[in-house]
Parts: C-alpha cells; structure tokens; sequence
C-alpha cells in the first residue's frame, strides 16, 4: 500500500493552526514581535529599547469594571504593548493634560534657570496666581504649570518662545505630528475649550510615555505641594489636584485637567517592579475611581516575562 506523503507547506500550516488551539498556547510567544499586528508596531520612534522589554502577560480574568469615561487607553510603556483600550482614537477634548506638551517644548528649548518677565494677559481659570511684571524663572513656571496646573504659567512659557505665543502653538502642532499623534490638534497652551482643539486617549498615551523619559519632568509631576518664589519673593503656593498622588502606591504623575466640556480628565503614570504603565481616561465622570480600579487590575491580572 502506498503512502500519500503531505507537501511539507500544508504539514507546517497544519502543525500551526493545531498549536493555535492548544490551550494555553499564545501565538505571540512563538513569533518574534516584528509579526506581531500592526496595531502593535504602529508606534513612535521613541521605543527604541521594546526588543529587549520584558512583556506583560494577562494571568488573571479580562477588566470587567464599566468604566464611564469615553476614551481609555492603558499601555505598559516598555513593551509598547496596549493593555486596555476604549474608543482610543476618539477626539476628545484634553482640557489641562495639553500641558504635558507645553512643558516638553519648554523643556527643549529654554532653559530652566532663565529668568522671565509676566507681560500684561487676561488669565482665566486655574492659576498659580502671577503678578504682571513678576520676574520668576522658566522652572518655577514649570512647577506652577504641572502642580498647580496654571494656565497663566502656559501662557508665560509660549509667550517668551522667539516669535511668540503663536509661534509656540504651532510648534506644539508640528512636535505632535513628529511623535506620531495623529488626532491631536492645539489652539493654547493650557487647554481651555475649542472646537479645534483635541486628543486622544491613545496620543496622550505615547505623549505621557515620552515626557517620562525626562528626568526634569519626572521631578516635577510626582510633587503634590510646593511653595516657589518670584525673584523678589512673590509667593506661590502650588497643590496638586490629583487625589492619587501618595494614595496608590508608584503612581508618579502625570496630568489631570477637567473642564465641563472635557469632563474629568487624568493621564497617570505607575511604575512597579521597574514596570511603567500609562492610563488615560478621557471624559470621566470619576477619573480617580476609574483610575485606581484599571491600576488594580493591571498589576494584579498580569505578570512580565520574555517575549
């Protein structure tokens, strides 16, 4: 009797989808990440160590809480690997969390100890309460900006960019599309309401990855009360509005920002085990719950081990 001999191409799809099935069995493990879906490589240049990164893993059951915000992206920041994800790509309003980009271009184009003059403005909403006239420096405005979250602050630091405040909105716009934000577009420093001006939970993800790369930023962010003086001893007692901030253990930062058309707003930053996750929620109506609830869950239902 003469055996029929199976083309080895059909032999190895065979073998292949079998192990698809074997329970237990994750397809992931036994390709290199460069075959991973392309919504796992779309991603900006800044990842440069993800072939080296250990991998989150789930462990534990899916996230069954309903959460009330209408964009949530949760990504474990070494691995690029997206944890979560709700409506990722939906604009939204950023309200304040826009000052995550205004600190980045501060920090890469003045510097820290330059001392800066406040010019006549009309500031409105959170402040950390300027004097027109007041001589203070670009880091001390950095602390009013990321603690207190003043727009005044993010009014200053694009007003003193060479060619203005203009000119540094437009610069914002060109540094989101150089990192790859594709649904973000700026008309402020500081985020007050516009019909032109929007994110996303999944740029505002990969923006917050980036600015912790800096240590400076770092600094700053994980602060929750700070007194910084003018040079001739104007007072500003900066707090920050983010309930999380010594409550959940490695949360250091980043940005909360609430407006009544953005909602509660809160990009976070929690690193355990030398792991950093990112978590954004957009338009909640409980952003410190929500929030504390996604983190429980990420460091509880996963575990990092080598690709």
């Amino acid at each position: 009797m003469r055996l029929l001999r199976m083309p080895s191409v059909y032999f190895l799809l065979a073998v292949f989808f079998a192990l698809c099935f074997v329970p237990g069995y994750s397809i992931y493990r036994s390709l290199s990440f460069k075959d991973v879906p392309p919504s796992y490589r779309d991603l900006p240049d800044y990842f440069e160590n993800i072939d080296h990164a250990l991998y989150p893993e789930k462990i534990g059951k899916d996230f069954e809480a309903s959460l009330s915000a209408e964009g949530v992206f949760v990504i474990d920041v070494d691995s690029a690997v997206p944890l979560y994800e709700k409506n990722v790509n939906e604009r939204l309003y950023p309200a304040s969390t826009t000052k995550m980009m205004t600190a980045l271009l501060s920090i890469e184009n003045y510097d820290l100890k330059d001392v800066v003059e406040v010019p006549q403005a009309s500031f409105s909403g959170s402040l950390m309460k300027l004097v027109l006239g007041e001589k203070i420096t670009v880091e001390n405005l950095l602390y009013g900006l990321l603690i207190n979250s003043g727009n005044d602050a993010a009014d200053v630091l694009a007003s003193i960019y060479p060619s203005g405040r203009e000119a540094f909105v437009l610069r914002m716009n060109q540094r989101a599309k150089e990192l790859g934000l594709k649904s973000t577009h700026f008309v402020n420093p500081s985020g007050l309401p516009n019909d032109d001006h929007f994110s996303s939970a999944w740029d505002l993800g990969h923006l917050a990855a980036y600015i912790m790369r800096d240590e400076r930023i770092r600094s700053i962010v994980r602060i929750r009360e700070k007194t910084v003086f003018g040079v001739s001893g104007e007072r500003h007692v900066l707090k920050t509005t983010n309930q999380l901030l010594g409550a959940i253990p490695g949360l250091d930062g980043v940005k909360t920002g609430y407006t009544d058309e953005a909602g509660e707003v809160l990009v976070s930053s929690v690193i355990r085990n030398e792991h950093r996750v990112i978590i954004v929620l957009l338009k909640s109506n409980d952003r410190f719950g929500e929030t504390t609830k996604v983190v429980n869950w990420v460091f509880e239902s996963h575990e990092w081990k080598k690709f």
